[in-house]
């Protein structure tokens, strides 16, 4: 496509290819001659200001300046400031050639002129030109008019929005971004060339330049012109929902701008419809993976008529379940849906959430055992990445459930993600990712049922520890630190940073309280199991706190 017809309107370099302008040379203002055009105007009357419009190319004889040629350089200013897209000038009638102020003047504000031969016709030129002008506007209308009814055709065939946005892109030659309102990025050709991250750090630019006009984009260090448009004024949405048009491959044109804001009206229609049924279709699908879930599909039948209609796969597959426990529940519940659709895109099987018994659960499935665990280990890197952006890496735990191979075993694998996460809550651990065989002790100490016999044995074995204790000394504390640290002084020493031989001490007194030999093999266990029950039993030791407390003579 050419400049001439790939801009809204007729331009200088245009204008001197049309047929009564024969001869006329541009002599001053080269950098501008992309400029638009959209009327022709004749001023023949010294008051030049009052007649001429913006985006005009303004002709004269200069008569009116035929004996003042220099009134015409303090002219050019002001007809910048109109936005006047040009001038050109008959010469040798009324002005012999063109003052060479003129032209320097011109030159400073990239303003273009014309020299215009005196064989030229003015009104020639005016309709010749206006012809040009409304021929390229009603080309370019009928251009936005047929893509518009090339991408309504398909939304009334049901086409996927990623396919009608792909052919968009085909239209317009340029990529186009989609950012809807759930947070889907749709963008076909920046996918096929971006990475996640740089498609991720490019919609987020985008987001900021929403309904500001034309503006530039950074993208691998390359500056690109964009236009990005709003898909709704509505701010119940915690993010800017928009379409976007980057200028990679051909330079943006009104008529692109035109397009991508018919284009939103559009999207804003047919993504509301869309998140409509995504909403209905989400309220069914958390009801039938929270009964799945807690065992309640009752039967073979109910669950072939669920998925049905679900249009769900779930026969002969592994499944896993896991729960992701957060320390800020709420800020990712905002997040969750997202995160879900996140996560899906990373793995080839399937992956469904639900916030079930005020927990993030997530219910994992894939052809075969050994494709789900590399599914999750997939899903792990993902959830650091994406806790790592949202500011949550350090405050989250994925407890996971076994592997199940059939479909009615699904409460099994959740119950057990479950339990684990129920246990670890009791005891300390940097672990993001923990399975049911890595609670070692804790899964036999959990069986034991809460009581005052257990509170009774952990103050028999821990209670002097807890009464010779202070503010500036705490023994139960350097104990659990020592066998963390597998009985080692100086790892000791360098956790609770406290100097070696301060650790010594407090060992040496730990041995002197318990009257026990630390390093015995029994007593050790026993020390331990004590610990470890007395984490579980946090709230069952206050109730004894003051029982430790008690001054014994």
């Amino acid at each position: 496509m050419s400049d001439v017809m790939n801009r809204r309107g007729l331009t200088i370099k245009g204008l001197l290819e049309l047929e009564p302008l024969e001869g006329a040379r541009l002599v001053a203002g080269y950098t501008n001659v992309n400029q638009v055009i959209s009327r022709v105007n004749i001023v023949g009357s010294p008051d030049v200001l009052n007649f001429v419009r913006p985006q005009e190319f303004m002709m004269t004889t200069g008569y009116p300046f035929r004996d003042h040629v220099e009134e015409l350089v303090d002219l050019l200013p002001q007809l910048k400031e109109k936005n006047v897209a040009g001038v050109g000038i008959k010469v040798q009638r009324f002005i012999d050639e063109i003052p060479q102020s003129f032209i320097e003047k011109a030159n400073e504000l990239h303003f273009p002129v014309v020299e215009i031969l005196p064989t030229a016709v003015f009104s020639d030129i005016v309709r010749v030109a206006m012809e040009e002008v409304f021929y390229q506007e009603s080309e370019h209308l009928m251009t936005l008019y047929n893509r518009v009814q090339e991408c309504t055709k398909q939304m009334a065939a049901g086409k996927e929005i990623r396919d009608v946005i792909y052919h968009l892109e085909e239209l317009m030659g340029n990529p186009v971004v989609v950012y809807d309102f759930d947070r889907t990025i749709i963008a076909p050709l920046f996918e096929d060339v971006l990475e996640e991250f740089e498609l991720r750090k490019t919609v987020q630019a985008l987001e900021t330049k929403a309904g500001s006009g034309i503006r530039g984009i950074k993208i691998r260090d390359e500056t690109f012109s964009c236009i990005a448009i709003p898909l709704t004024s509505e701010t119940t949405l915690s993010h800017t929902a928009f379409i976007a048009c980057i200028e990679t491959n051909y330079e943006l044109t009104e008529v692109d701008c035109l397009t991508i804001e018919k284009m939103s009206t559009m999207l804003n229609m047919e993504l509301a419809n869309i998140a409509a049924r995504k909403q209905i279709e989400k309220r069914y699908m958390n009801q039938f993976l929270k009964d799945v879930l807690l065992g309640e599909v009752t039967s073979d039948v109910d669950m072939e008529i669920r998925t049905q209609s679900l249009d769900l796969d779930f026969e002969r597959k592994w499944y896993q379940v896991f729960i992701m426990d957060v320390k800020d529940k709420g800020a990712l519940k905002e997040e969750f849906t997202y995160m879900v659709s996140t996560l899906s895109k990373a793995i080839k099987g399937q992956l469904y959430g639900t916030v079930l018994l005020g927990e993030f659960t997530f219910l994992l499935i894939d052809h075969t055992k050994k494709s789900l665990e590399r599914s999750f280990g997939l899903i792990q890197k993902e959830v650091d990445r994406f806790t790592s952006y949202k500011n949550m890496q350090e405050s989250y735990t994925l407890c996971v459930g076994d592997h199940v191979h059939d479909i009615k075993n699904i409460q099994e694998s959740y119950h057990k993600a479950v339990k684990v996460n129920t246990i670890r809550q009791q005891y300390t651990t940097d672990k993001k990712v923990i399975h049911y065989q890595d609670l070692h002790l804790y899964r036999l100490l959990y069986l034991i049922p809460e009581g005052t016999e257990v509170i009774q044995y952990t103050e028999e074995i821990l209670g002097v520890l807890e009464r010779a204790s202070k503010k500036s000394v705490n023994y139960i504390e350097t104990l659990e630190a020592y066998f963390q640290a597998n009985r080692n002084i100086r790892v000791t020493a360098e956790t609770l940073y406290t100097h070696y031989n301060t650790v010594v001490y407090r060992m040496e007194k730990i041995s002197s309280l318990l009257n026990v030999d630390i390093d015995d093999p029994e007593v050790s266990l026993e020390l331990q199991v004590a610990l470890k029950l007395r984490k579980m039993n946090q709230s069952q030791m206050k109730k004894v706190k003051p029982l430790a407390q008690r001054k014994y003579s």
